[in-house]
């Protein structure tokens, strides 16, 4: 089953996708160093251009970099909780099944 699942077409393109948005935020942070947070109101509703790829919104902030940022954030969380999950939480839910279990099986011997 998972060697199916692995082999079809969706599945590369979806993975191609998730790696291409990671690497485009990790990057984009670094090479579009506009200020996300500072408004400047001289820079408003400007159309895309090299120095802003997706325009500016109302305040002037540059859209790019806020959703760069915003990404790179939401990758450093997901990133934490599966961590903290896989390095805390499978291993203390295995050891309270286990005791689970070994109760159970000695009364079942005797």
């Amino acid at each position: 089953m998972k060697d199916k699942i692995t082999k079809g077409v969706l599945f590369r393109l979806g993975v191609f996708f998730l790696a291409g948005l990671g690497v485009l935020m990790i990057i984009g942070v670094f090479v579009f160093t506009n200020e996300s947070l500072h408004p400047d109101m001289s820079q408003r509703f400007l159309a895309p251009s090299r120095e802003y790829p997706f325009g500016t919104d109302h305040l002037g902030r540059c859209i790019f970099s806020r959703i760069a940022e915003g990404g790179l954030l939401t990758l450093q969380v997901s990133t934490l909780s599966l961590a903290g999950t896989v390095f805390i939480g499978v291993p203390l839910v295995d050891q309270c099944l286990c005791r689970r279990e070994d109760r159970y099986s000695y009364y079942e011997d005797c």
